[in-house]
């Protein structure tokens, strides 16, 4: 009798032992989960910043990388069961959204151009937007199950635009220096410009009209150096090419 009372004590003691421990197991894995969907929701919420980052419109190339990848990250919770709690990310929703973007790339890529704003503030504010969308571009580019492909012309995209920002400062910049007959440091804006484009000779074929007018600046300035005449010439600027912002006040869509 004594050892019945004996063996169930222990039993008794190890089903205890057995119950604390599953307890704890449980616990450590809801914990886990728990981890696991705020950084996850945290990530998604990032891609809805990134979408609407300020001072810049996203392109549809863009929008199509930042939707490939909240599909994965809800993907991602499903396959973790926890699906049930990202009602905010409807994933059919995203499903038609990839679609549809892909679909309007393909009829429509004009609607890949940007349009910055003409304001110091403004500029400064969308440079900052670009530089986010970039570091998130060239490091989903590095992600295994990223469409390659997509991602790319989407920080070609990006790139361009960024570049043509800065440009337009130097331009901005040496054109104000000129104003005030400061032509040394106009000087120096148009060939930290020129300096600018050479920094990018896989894109280097879509700045040739910006190439174009910091040489003639550039030249201009020169002479201007040489010849001690602070008289600016008049230049043809063409609406199409987006440069007449450059001299003037209208907006062009990059």
């Amino acid at each position: 009798m004594s050892e019945l009372i004996i063996w169930l004590s222990v039993t008794a003691v190890g089903v205890l032992f057995l119950a604390v421990k599953y307890q704890d197991y449980r616990t450590k894995k809801e914990s886990q989960r728990q981890l696991l969907f705020a950084r996850t929701m945290r990530k998604l919420y990032h891609l809805t910043k990134l979408e609407s980052a300020p001072g810049i419109y996203c392109p549809p190339s863009v929008k199509l990388v930042i939707a490939n990848r909240r599909m994965a990250y809800i993907e991602y919770l499903r396959s973790n069961g926890l699906g049930h709690r990202v009602k905010n990310f409807d994933i059919d929703a995203v499903r038609k959204s990839i679609h549809s973007l892909r679909e309007l790339i393909v009829t429509d890529s004009e609607l890949d151009a940007i349009e910055l704003p003409s304001g110091t503030m403004e500029s400064s504010e969308a440079q900052q937007s670009l530089n986010s969308l970039l570091i998130f571009l060239k490091n989903e580019l590095k992600a295994p199950d990223t469409v390659y492909q997509e991602t790319r012309r989407a920080i070609h995209v990006i790139e361009l635009t960024a570049v043509k920002c800065a440009l337009s400062e130097f331009i901005s910049r040496g054109n104000a220096a000129r104003r005030a007959n400061m032509l040394g440091s106009a000087r120096t804006h148009f060939e930290n410009g020129i300096a600018k484009i050479n920094d990018h000779p896989e894109i280097l074929s879509s700045l040739k009209d910006y190439h174009n007018l910091f040489v003639t600046l550039l030249s201009e300035t020169e002479r201007m150096i040489a010849t001690g005449t602070n008289e600016i010439t008049s230049l043809p600027l063409t609406p199409d090419h987006g440069l007449d912002r450059m001299m003037g006040n209208e907006k062009p869509r990059w």
